[in-house]
C-alpha cells in the first residue's frame, strides 16, 4: 500500500498495466494446467474472465501511457518495480516456512482480545 499512496499516478499505470500483460499467459498456463486436472470451464471462469479482462486493461493502460511519455519518470517506475519484487519475494520465502512449518493455521494467526 505504502508503494501506491507514494507513487504518482503514471508510474503506478505503468507497473500495474505490465503486471497485467505479464499476467495474462500466466493465466493461460495455469487455466490449462487445471484443466489438465480435470476441472472444467464453470470451475475455471475465474481465470478465462480474468485472462481477457487483463489483455483489455492492459491494452488500454498502454494507450494511455503512450499519450502521456513525457510525464513519466522511468527512474522511479524502476525503484516502485524493484521495491515491490523485493516485497513479493520475502512475502513469498514467509510463506513458504509458514507453508512448511507443520503447524495448523490456527497456531499462525495473530488473536486479538475483546475491545
Amino acid at each position: 500500500m505504502a508503494v501506491c499512496r507514494e507513487s504518482d499516478l503514471f508510474s503506478l499505470m505503468a507497473v500495474t498495466c505490465g503486471i497485467e500483460d505479464w499476467y495474462a499467459p500466466m493465466s493461460e498456463f495455469f487455466e490449462d494446467e487445471y484443466r489438465k486436472r480435470g476441472f472444467n470451464d464453470d470451475e475455471l471462469e475465474l481465470f478465462i474472465a480474468h485472462k481477457s479482462a487483463d489483455v483489455e486493461h492492459s491494452e488500454e493502460q498502454f494507450r494511455i501511457l503512450e499519450r502521456n511519455e513525457d510525464r513519466i519518470d522511468l527512474d522511479k517506475v524502476r525503484a516502485m518495480l524493484e521495491r515491490t519484487f523485493k516485497t513479493s519475494r520475502g512475502y513469498d520465502r514467509m510463506k513458504r516456512v509458514l507453508a512448511e512449518s507443520d503447524q495448523p493455521l490456527e497456531a499462525l494467526m495473530v488473536k486479538q482480545e475483546a475491545a
